[in-house]
């Protein structure tokens, strides 16, 4: 799974675009690879019941697949374009909706999500990443 999700981000051009519109083509990478292999999502499910000394191991091993994806969230928190929050917490904000919606079209409960619901979707977990909206506390 993460062999075939790392060679799905390889090639994803992100440099000189602005962060926004790496972060939009990041999530539709996510969903065309979903579309193409939605057995990808039962895997998944799969895979997070493994004991958690195996699931360190591939936690590891899998967070190298995906580099484009970690490198944009370091130089993306660096230039303070989206919040300061481990990768991992980022990865779900920014994921998790993504991937549920197409683990719920696979089951059949969701039957068509529409590029009008995708946008929305993708703009919602955008909103969660913004620096600017998460407010001081020290205000």
């Amino acid at each position: 799974i993460t062999d075939e999700m790392g060679a799905h981000m390889m090639g994803i051009e992100l440099i000189g675009k602005p962060v926004k519109a790496q972060f939009e083509e990041i999530f539709m990478r996510f969903w065309t690879l979903f579309e193409k292999r939605p057995e990808i999502l039962v895997s998944k499910s799969q895979f997070d019941h493994l004991p958690p000394e195996v699931l360190q191991g591939h936690y590891q091993a899998a967070r190298k697949k995906i580099l484009p994806i970690i490198e944009f969230f370091e130089a993306s928190v660096a230039a303070n374009e989206i919040i300061d929050l481990p990768e991992n917490i980022l990865f779900s904000l920014a994921f998790a909706p993504l991937i549920e919606v197409a683990r719920l079209k696979l089951i059949g409960i969701q039957s068509n999500v529409s590029d009008e619901q995708l946008s929305k979707i993708r703009d919602a977990c955008w909103a969660s990443l913004r620096s600017d909206a998460v407010s001081d506390t020290n205000s």
